[in-house]
């Protein structure tokens, strides 16, 4: 059955939104798409999905945002300054082709990361807010459940 769910929360410092899509299939095939840093959700996710449904497509999908707080950012230099060595090695090699821009090799995975405000945050903050995030999952596959 298809359907589609959407479940919000917030901890007071990040607020998160796990949308779940459904079609139809013989298995189940459970897809997640979640943020970077969020990777340790991926199996209780699964997990949650597989205990509520038996058959189906199913897309699980966190949007996280962080509250107040400016995003910071810094530049793996050392890969920028890797490509800057390849492109070089190629003009050396003759090798005709479009030299890339900066706003290009800035755009390279990897070369601008995200720096973690919470950095210090202690695991037992790490796993209250996860455990939240899971059950704003359920709540969300609960509702997708009732839809289909």
């Amino acid at each position: 059955m298809t359907g589609f769910a959407r479940a919000a929360g917030d901890d007071g410092t990040r607020s998160w939104i796990w949308e779940v899509k459904s079609v139809n299939g013989k298995g189940l095939d459970v897809r997640c798409r979640l943020p970077q840093g969020s990777e340790g959700l991926e199996l209780p996710a699964r997990t949650l999905a597989a205990e509520r449904f038996k058959r189906g497509n199913l897309s699980l999908s966190l949007i996280l945002r962080r509250e107040g707080g400016k995003g910071q950012f810094q530049v793996n230099e050392e890969l920028l300054h890797d490509l800057l060595e390849t492109i070089a090695r190629l003009d050396a090699g003759h090798i005709r082709y479009e030299r890339p821009s900066l706003d290009v090799l800035m755009n390279v995975k990897g070369v601008v990361e995200a720096i973690e405000e919470d950095a210090n945050e202690n695991e037992e903050a790490r796993r209250a807010r996860e455990a939240k995030m899971l059950g704003d999952l359920a709540r969300a596959l609960d509702s997708l459940a009732t839809m289909r």
